[in-house]
């Protein structure tokens, strides 16, 4: 701006020079302030009822039929048959069983589980029957008879070995089988129990050649059988006295 106007724009008389400051002057008032603000909005009645319809979408009742269907349909439960339904157990201890493989000449662990004595409620029957732990897979199936003989394992009081026609596998196999216990007891406890099966035997009937296959070796093996039986009950009585 021109020097000349601005002496004339300042009053005569004043003190005022450029550059120098007033003590007096505090600054202009309301300085900060926006100058063009932006008014509030008031809520109309239409966003009140938008916001009532949205709180109705949302809200549930307490006594509302709420329903949810499965994702996935769970089938009918099913009855696992076992085998052993008409079966009591009369022995049970976890052990670890072994077979003898004939071709390696060594003993080949079969298995962790539970060996059960069981005997059938309805013709009195006993078996040894073992399954694998968590598989259930069975790995010792075979009858209880009087001829079976148990012997110590290589010298150790904590196991038993014995033969058997086993049905693990489904056919009948003549196995040499053995078991190993944790302690010396449970293996007398094992020796005694199988012993005392033996002689429940004693006191079966045998089934009468009409209810078998009649054929010649048929006859020829209960005929066997009860001689057996018959000598078998001599020694009772002979160790009884």
């Amino acid at each position: 701006m021109c020097p000349v106007l601005l002496t004339w724009l300042i009053p005569s008389g004043s003190d005022f020079q450029f550059g120098k400051k007033d003590p007096n002057f505090k600054g202009f008032s309301r300085a900060g302030e926006q100058i063009f603000s932006t008014p509030q909005a008031t809520p109309t009645k239409t966003d009140a009822v938008s916001e009532q319809e949205d709180d109705g979408m949302y809200k549930t009742e307490e006594n509302d039929d709420i329903q949810f269907e499965p994702v996935v349909q769970m089938p009918d439960k099913v009855d696992v048959i076992t085998g052993e339904e008409d079966e009591q157990v009369l022995y049970s201890q976890r052990v670890k069983l072994f077979r003898f493989d004939t071709s390696s000449s060594q003993w080949k662990e079969r298995g962790v589980g539970v060996l059960k004595f069981l005997k059938n409620s309805v013709n009195g029957r006993l078996r040894v029957l073992m399954r694998r732990e968590q598989v259930l897979k069975v790995c010792a199936n075979h009858w209880i008879t009087t001829t079976m003989n148990l012997k110590p394992l290589a010298g150790s009081d904590k196991a038993w070995m014995w033969m058997a026609n086993d049905f693990s596998d489904g056919d009948a196999k003549l196995e040499q089988l053995a078991v190993k216990f944790k302690t010396p007891e449970l293996a007398e406890e094992f020796k005694a129990k199988f012993e005392e099966c033996q002689r429940l035997l004693l006191d079966i009937p045998l089934q009468t050649p009409h209810k078998l296959v009649d054929t010649g070796r048929t006859a020829h093996l209960i005929q066997k059988a009860e001689e057996m039986k018959s000598g078998l009950k001599d020694l009772k009585s002979v160790s009884d006295g």
